[in-house]
């Protein structure tokens, strides 16, 4: 009688979730099983889930639909092609839209019918268009799904190439070149000779740290606004290009890397280290739910300044609900800012029996090219203050925390909000959002007396060792006690 199967995750650890994959535990290496039952082996868990991806999309009925000229997907921006009637052979075969311009000229009509998958792969079949998109477009015949051009890893255009583009775009956008578009070009200039001009699918931190220390030296003594002004030029451009050119192949790490520098070194004080005080904590939210009271319809608005003020209470009214939010997300999971930044609904379970927030760090640290899991189990009182926010937006997908402007939130929104926030509530004292950061992992040391809780609950690598007593990082329940704990401390302070 054949042995049962055993499947394992991302980091070889046996689960009885079965996700397709086994591990060979002689050679290391992870395998899936056809058919037939021949074995096919792999080096990583990304490349086996990817084949069977590939093996299920040929087995379910595709989704048909048709995409234009309209379509991001399916045409390059007309700015950037040659005008009509142009000859192909006068066209030079680096132009990046050169094979678009060939099946345009052969007949090929504007409007296609694509097909992709309807199955229950689709996530890591996209991961793999993403990392081999030529290979897999080939192998399921979406060869017009993604654009074509995309280059092969190492190939990419040079860090000047991808500053002059900018620099055409903003001109056209503006009607000529601006003193801002002249700053920033050459603040980009200067990012690209210390970094030796290299292409941008192959960019390494060291590329950034060399351009950033530079900064801070030539700004010592001047103002915060020529550092913040010169140290965002790389972040700003390379975000542009990211967005505009998918082919190019920036990284999200490149991006990472380029605001990770972004900061003058100084030294820590003391205080950063410190929790917020559950008196503290009650007062912000007090104040929270204040600006949630505000009602912008009874301001008059009969004056330039009134209508001046409608517009601020109407902010301060949406910050409130977001900030509640913000806070007690942060207090109950140990969020930083950066993770604010990225969280997505999809992370947010909400309803049932276990509400819990699934959000993996994206930060390496042991588990060499793989996030940290981090499961922790929601409060009632996040739950509620998360479907507040999420009634008053209005959206259930996508970034939780959003700009008034419906862009993206970042650290520096935060920043002026919950600025704002401590001033009315009469906390100015060298109160940072690290501090609820801080608190979670403070209760674990003090109140528990488990640091392995605190490693958990702010996403740092767990040891081997460790997870023996500990159970599994990928059990929300493993994280309760520490969670009852902090409920006990600031959302039931003692009298």
């Amino acid at each position: 009688m054949p042995r049962p199967r055993k499947f394992v995750n991302a980091r070889g650890k046996k689960t009885t979730v079965n996700t397709g994959v086994s591990l060979h535990e002689k050679s290391g290496r992870f395998y899936i099983l056809d058919k037939a039952g021949n074995r096919t082996y792999f080096g990583t868990f990304e490349e086996a889930r990817a084949s069977l991806a590939i093996a299920e999309a040929r087995a379910f009925p595709p989704i048909s639909f048709e995409i234009s000229d309209d379509d991001m997907w399916s045409g390059p921006p007309l700015e950037e092609l040659p005008p009509d009637g142009t000859p192909l052979d006068e066209i030079g075969d680096d132009h990046p839209h050169k094979l678009w311009l060939i099946d345009r000229q052969s007949g090929i009509p504007p409007t296609k019918t694509i097909q992709i998958p309807a199955d229950g792969f689709w996530l890591e079949a996209k991961r793999q268009l993403e990392t081999d998109s030529k290979g897999f477009i080939d192998r399921l015949g979406l060869r017009r799904f993604f654009d074509p051009t995309v280059v092969a890893k190492g190939q990419g255009p040079t860090l000047r190439k991808v500053g002059e583009a900018w620099k055409a775009y903003q001109a056209d956008q503006h009607g000529g070149e601006t003193r801002h578009i002249r700053e920033q070009i050459s603040r980009w200039e200067s990012f690209v000779r210390s970094a030796n001009n290299v292409r941008v699918d192959v960019l390494t931190p060291e590329h950034f740290r060399e351009y950033f220390d530079a900064v801070a030296r030539k700004s010592k003594g001047k103002s915060a606004k020529m550092h913040h002004d010169r140290c965002a030029a790389p972040k700003s451009i390379l975000t542009w290009a990211k967005k505009r050119y998918p082919e190019y192949g920036i990284s999200r790490d490149a991006l990472d890397w380029a605001d990770s520098f972004d900061r003058r070194k100084y030294k820590a004080k003391r205080s950063i280290r410190q929790p917020v005080t559950p008196e503290g904590f009650t007062a912000l939210i007090a104040q929270c739910r204040a600006w949630q009271q505000i009602d912008p319809e009874k301001i008059d608005v009969s004056t330039v300044s009134g209508r001046g003020k409608k517009h601020q209470a109407t902010l301060k009214r949406r910050d409130g609900h977001q900030l509640e939010a913000i806070l007690t997300l942060s207090l109950n999971c140990a969020l930083d800012n950066v993770d604010i930044e990225r969280i997505e609904w999809d992370h947010l379970i909400v309803e049932g029996d276990t509400p819990r927030m699934d959000f993996e760090r994206r930060k390496a640290e042991r588990l060499v090219g793989q996030p940290v899991p981090r499961v922790t189990p929601l409060l009632a009182e996040t739950v509620a203050a998360l479907q507040r926010w999420r009634g008053f937006e209005n959206r259930t997908v996508g970034r939780v925390f959003r700009s008034a402007r419906k862009s993206s939130y970042t650290r520096s929104h935060l920043a002026r909000t919950f600025q704002r926030l401590k001033q009315d509530a009469g906390l100015n004292r060298g109160l940072t959002f690290k501090a609820f950061r801080n608190a979670a992992p403070t209760v674990a040391y003090r109140k528990l007396g488990r640091a392995e809780y605190a490693d958990m609950i702010l996403g740092h690598e767990v040891s081997s060792e460790a997870r023996k007593y500990i159970g599994d990082v990928e059990d929300p329940q493993t994280l309760r006690p520490l969670v009852d704990a902090i409920q006990a401390e600031y959302f039931k302070p003692k009298q």
